[in-house]
């Protein structure tokens, strides 16, 4: 049953990692979703949004509906985001042609998914997330980040044994996430997981 318990977590940790590699390219935006699709970020517009705006929008919204001609309607845009967002949807060109949305896999040049590109990107979210909780933590008196290397240093369990480190962190926007690994007492992998919590302070992540 545990065998059976990892396996499926595997299936969902890699599904959660599909969906933050997952990117659109603009054709005639008929099929991105403007506020929940990744599309000008690796993550979602309504990331950026708080409480109040999120109320307000409509998330029936496509990028379609911010065109105009197949041009940018920038008056429309200027209306539901800052103008440094807006300043990055501008440059994205739009096709003269009716072309349709293209689902790609954001991290390759090429657009096609690759395990090296996989692997990069699950490395960059774990970069995020030590950022974001060193960024919590410093100044606070529990965790010192004068120097670096005597928080990530890790010792081995007892032989025949594993060892269990786990995690937790919130960004500014108060999103948590959490994570563990298990190795063995040679340092070996053995399994991993992350995931995000949603809304949470510090002490729970």
């Amino acid at each position: 049953m545990t065998a059976l318990f990892l396996g499926w977590k595997g299936i969902l940790d890699f599904r959660d990692l599909l969906t933050q590699g997952l990117r659109w390219t603009v054709g005639n935006g008929r099929s991105i979703n403007f506020w929940t699709f990744n599309w000008v970020f690796p993550f979602p517009l309504s990331n950026l949004l708080n409480d109040s705006q999120k109320a307000s929008i409509n998330w029936n919204d496509s990028v379609a509906d911010f065109m105009t001609n197949k041009c940018w309607n920038k008056q429309k845009l200027l209306q539901v985001l800052d103008h440094s967002i807006v300043n990055q949807i501008l440059g994205i060109p739009i096709p003269v042609c009716d072309q349709e949305d293209e689902l790609i896999w954001g991290p390759s040049c090429n657009g096609n998914f690759s395990i090296k590109t996989a692997t990069w990107l699950q490395v960059q979210v774990a970069l995020h997330y030590l950022q974001s909780y060193k960024n919590h933590n410093s100044g606070l008196g529990g965790v010192s980040t004068q120097n670096p290397l005597a928080i990530i240093k890790w010792h081995p369990p007892p032989p025949n044994f594993c060892k269990l480190n786990f995690d937790g962190s919130v960004n500014h926007m108060n999103s948590a996430a959490t994570g563990f690994i298990i190795r063995d007492d040679n340092g070996q992998f053995v399994v991993d997981s992350a995931k995000r919590v949603g809304s949470s302070s510090v002490p729970t992540a």
